[in-house]
């Protein structure tokens, strides 16, 4: 099978770490589709260097005078090839180990029941949770976002099965379920997240974080919760299957975590001995992650590496 990377991108500060990630394990990508999401044209520019200057990459742009926020819509449809894996990247990855591409591409092949699996990632709403509770990491607050997403999973259940899925999740569930406020609104807590994993990373311990109290190599996600989709895989023929049952992909996040799953009866999967960091939410922007100096320590360790 091929490895296919997807990036929905527009941001030059994170694409300047996350390009030469992609870069440095080339020989483990057969084609990175970058979705060009952005008007802004030094962001633009960026890309379509990037691409000039790698054969593997391929870029999409919005047709002129629309949107370029429908392209992520688009992705889902032109990523059901037979024969890949693919493996979508946020923007602000802002670190990953080779095993994206390897170890984990491998357990994403051979694991076709589950209809998306992510890494073990670095700042998601819900796997800062699954640190917490598996790997025994204590941060700045403590997450319940499990307990509160098991008051309402059942709710949603029961609405796809008489109703099929919503305009928007909110119709169903208050958001507050959904976007947790401590792993996904609280700044401080992105903030010592990251600063337990840097700390590992520069003193190559990284691995550390892989390490989950009773040893297992991953969870079955069997509550269908709505982590993040800021690292995830799935197989283009799997994709094309869910897309002709269900309909097209549309407010992705919530489609592929929480109703692909419940609708196939498949739940989805985090693999433990893969580690990708996300860097922020917006909301984690709004509340000043820029002014500390994790950014920074992210891209010394770019250049370290």
């Amino acid at each position: 099978m091929r490895n296919i990377a997807v990036t929905f991108a527009g941001r030059k500060m994170f694409m300047e770490i996350l390009f030469p990630y992609i870069k440095k394990y080339e020989t483990h990508i057969d084609e990175y589709h970058i979705y060009a999401a952005t008007n802004n044209q030094e962001d633009l520019e960026y890309i379509e260097n990037f691409s000039r200057e790698n054969d593997f990459v391929k870029v999409f742009k919005a047709e002129e005078g629309k949107d370029p926020i429908y392209l992520w819509n688009e992705c889902y449809k032109n990523s059901q090839e037979d024969d890949a894996i693919y493996i979508k990247l946020d923007d602000d990855i802002v670190f990953m180990d080779e095993n994206l591409f390897t170890d984990f591409a491998e357990f994403r092949k051979n694991n076709p029941q589950y209809p998306i699996i992510y890494p073990l990632i670095v700042n998601n709403t819900y796997i800062s949770w699954v640190l917490q509770d598996k790997m025994g990491f204590k941060f700045s607050d403590t997450s319940n976002f499990d307990n509160r997403w098991n008051t309402v999973v059942d709710i949603i259940r029961e609405h796809l099965k008489s109703n099929g899925i919503p305009d928007k999740i909110t119709d169903v569930i208050p958001e507050e379920f959904v976007l947790c406020p401590t792993g996904w609104g609280d700044v401080n807590f992105a903030k010592s997240v990251h600063n337990k994993f840097l700390n590992l990373l520069e003193n190559n311990k990284g691995n550390e974080f892989k390490i989950s109290k009773d040893n297992s190599t991953g969870l079955i996600l069997s509550n269908n919760p709505p982590a993040s989709i800021n690292c995830c895989s799935w197989l283009g023929e799997s994709m094309k299957k869910y897309t002709k049952s269900f309909g097209d992909v549309w407010q992705d996040e919530i489609w592929l975590s929480v109703y692909l799953p419940i609708l196939t009866g498949q739940p989805n999967y985090v693999y433990f001995n893969s580690i990708v960091s996300h860097y922020s939410y917006y909301k984690q922007m709004q509340g000043g992650i820029l002014e500390s100096d994790i950014l920074e320590r992210y891209k010394k360790i770019k250049e370290n590496n």
